[in-house]
């Protein structure tokens, strides 16, 4: 929940460019990992994230998100009420017992457990009892607990000091804390998809004021087939304080901090009037330099050159 915090708050102190195209890119990529955080908890966390999966250990699985949050409120409470079950109750008699012998069982690993026999006197007659509670520790035959039973029924006497005595406790204050916890999880799953749509809508508005013509629908078809590139670090999310997207010109890419790679699922700046037919040379390995070309296909009158390939953003 921590790491979710600081993408909101890093998303908050962002200083966004200047240049209204590549803003508009940084914050419909921004907004894109915010939603997706928020709602599931489980985008990736880079490229390192690959080599973990490729070896079976997903370390996004069970982050939280809103059904994550809402299933542990659920789980927290569930905890509570059982305790409620379990809790001896207030007007027992308690009088001194001893543990009289040990059962040998076995828990659900297969391990060796055990479990504690108790007797008890209550008006010169001896009672027994025995342990709910299995423990890996061998108990200490001989050793002394206390009893606690009902005025009406000495013989349903049972522990109430120790382990045994607290258990009713523990499951309440587990309950608790998991309650507490996943409602704080909720509250910021619910902030990371505000702040992440209104930054998306924000996006998209200043993309239309430079002059992008791409629909909504496009914009988020382009975010869905590369879902599984989303990085916060790569985006406002994850770099605290930074500027986010770079001026057309000056070595960077639109929806980045600084002059790295471009931001999975950011669409490119508006194109100019005046695009080339072809992409020029470049003394980059990979091909041409990325820019706005005439669209080779005809469906549109420009397409975006990616540096490697022609992409689907058109305008």
């Amino acid at each position: 929940m921590l790491q979710r915090l600081s993408h909101l708050t890093n998303t908050i102190q962002t200083n966004w460019s200047e240049d209204p195209a590549a803003r508009a890119a940084a914050k419909q990529a921004t907004g894109a990992v915010l939603v997706a955080e928020g709602a599931t908890g489980t985008i990736r966390r880079g490229a390192g994230n690959l080599g973990r999966r490729a070896r079976g250990r997903d370390t996004n699985r069970g982050r939280g998100g809103l059904i994550g949050g809402i299933m542990g409120i659920v789980i927290g409470v569930v905890f509570m009420v059982v305790s409620t079950f379990i809790s001896p109750p207030d007007d027992l008699i308690e009088v001194p017992g001893e543990v009289a012998g040990v059962i040998e069982t076995t828990d659900s690993d297969g391990d060796r457990a055990y479990r504690s026999e108790f007797v008890y006197e209550v008006d010169g007659r001896t009672y027994e009892a025995t342990s709910n509670v299995t423990s890996s520790t061998r108990p200490t035959v001989g050793s002394s607990v206390t009893i606690g039973y009902p005025e009406q029924d000495p013989a349903a006497g049972r522990r109430v000091d120790g382990l045994e005595g607290s258990f009713h406790r523990i499951f309440f204050w587990a309950g608790a804390f998991v309650v507490v916890t996943s409602v704080g999880s909720l509250l910021v799953s619910i902030a990371l998809i505000v702040v992440g749509i209104k930054l998306f809508r924000d996006g998209r508005r200043e993309r239309r004021e430079a002059g992008s013509e791409q629909g909504l629908f496009a914009d988020l078809m382009a975010i869905v087939r590369q879902r599984d590139e989303l990085d916060p670090e790569r985006t406002a999310a994850g770099v605290s304080g930074a500027s986010q997207g770079a001026v057309a010109g000056s070595g960077g890419a639109p929806g980045v901090a600084g002059g790295g790679p471009p931001t999975p699922g950011a669409p490119p700046p508006a194109p100019t009037q005046s695009a080339p037919t072809t992409p020029p040379p470049s003394a980059h390995p990979t091909g041409p330099a990325p820019g706005w070309y005439q669209d080779p296909q005809g469906v549109a009158p420009h397409r975006w050159w990616d540096g490697r390939q022609w992409t689907d953003h058109t305008g």
